[in-house]
């Protein structure tokens, strides 16, 4: 089944969602329409299935990330990396698409991504606080909901866009911007060493 997934995927990103039925997936993965149904009940289950298998192949990389017990600093630098990466890699015309046709789907998919964000960066606190990088006396809740709407594929677009900094550069200052306030004076000074070529001013 993944492996079907992976393909029908595939022809979303190649032909965009609009203009693909039912049919044109059978021919294309070469199987009969009535096996196709045998898998999915209508494109919209397809769908369905896709975002679903986008967003478990999006976030296993972030999910190894929390199972190693590095120190949380640098993993969510890395966890910040990888989804503005991931975000920046999508074809425009693909979320444009899915909102426009099928609302309930991108919510959906929109929801789902929001979900996974906070509970990778809800972890990470819990690590920092553990290791006496971050303070405890902040609402990680509230953080985590500013973190994960702020990670999304319009706003990190509009910073490329309208950002003079190498795209380096915004990593490290998102990231230290992120941690700037809840950061006990280990944090600080470990931020400090670490971004360098970045000093913070108090």
């Amino acid at each position: 089944m993944n492996e079907l997934i992976n393909r029908i995927s595939n022809l979303f990103i190649k032909y965009g969602i609009k203009n693909i039925v039912m049919d044109d997936i059978a021919r294309e993965l070469a199987i009969s329409k009535k096996t196709l149904y045998e898998y999915f009940e209508n494109k919209t289950d397809i769908l369905i299935k896709v975002v679903q298998h986008v967003l478990i192949s999006e976030f296993m990389e972030p999910d190894k990330l929390i199972c190693q017990n590095i120190n949380a600093i640098d993993q969510l630098q890395l966890i910040a990396t990888y989804t503005i990466n991931t975000l920046l890699k999508v074809n425009p015309i693909l979320p444009y698409q899915l909102q426009k046709y099928y609302p309930q789907v991108a919510s959906k998919l929109i929801s789902q991504r929001r979900e996974y964000i906070q509970t990778h960066i809800k972890q990470n606190f819990s690590l920092g606080i553990e290791q006496g990088l971050y303070r405890e006396n902040f609402n990680a809740e509230i953080l985590a909901v500013y973190y994960s709407n702020f990670l999304n594929n319009k706003c990190i677009k509009l910073f490329v866009e309208e950002s003079d900094m190498d795209y380096d550069s915004l990593i490290r200052t998102i990231v230290i911007i992120s941690l700037r306030g809840i950061a006990t004076s280990k944090g600080l000074e470990y931020i400090e060493e670490k971004f360098s070529n970045e000093p913070i001013k108090s």
